[in-house]
């Protein structure tokens, strides 16, 4: 419980700080292997939490991959697990044709692997990225040490990524 309460203090955080930004903030919590139900109940308790704010978006599904087209920009995301990272271009172009040929830029996030790992593909580029949360005794004993850090990517309408801000995890917890 204790996980728990920490990922919806920092989720509320992080919704808090993008609404004094923009106008509407949408978010989706992607479902992946490590805890689905958990994953989907972090989701209805930002939901209740934001109901009466129009300008949240608080997205629920099921489904393990998501798209969202932003004028000629277009984001993937799945958690990864179960799926040939190399296929994920063509799975994306399967599911969302139409947003896939009314688009020029398009990237997929994934997150199973815990460290950052870019490939470009024919039309689309994937990117594994890195994790704030500790290694587990398992990740530690298997010998896993990626860096620990969260990113921010701006994606402009017209030409896609035009910034991006990586904070270690250090910063985040303000430790000198």
């Amino acid at each position: 419980i204790k996980m728990m309460r920490v990922a919806v203090k920092i989720l509320i955080y992080a919704i808090d700080c993008a609404l004094a930004k923009f106008e509407t903030v949408r978010l989706r919590n992607v479902v992946g292997n490590h805890a689905p139900e958990a994953e989907q109940m972090l989701s209805l308790v930002l939901e209740q939490r934001y109901d009466n704010n129009p300008r949240v978006i608080v997205e629920q599904s099921t489904n393990k991959f998501y798209y969202y087209q932003w004028g000629e920009t277009l984001i993937g995301l799945c958690h990864g697990d179960g799926v040939k990272h190399a296929e994920l271009p063509m799975i994306m172009a399967s599911d969302a044709p139409k947003m896939w040929g009314n688009t020029l830029f398009r990237y997929i996030f994934i997150g199973h692997i815990h460290h950052q790992a870019v490939k470009e593909y024919q039309g689309c580029s994937t990117e594994s990225i890195n994790t704030i949360t500790p290694n587990d005794a398992w990740h530690a004993g298997a010998g896993y040490r990626s860096r620990k850090n969260i990113k921010l990517m701006v994606m402009h309408k017209k030409f896609g990524e035009i910034e991006r801000i990586t904070k270690d995890i250090s910063m985040i917890r303000g430790e000198k």
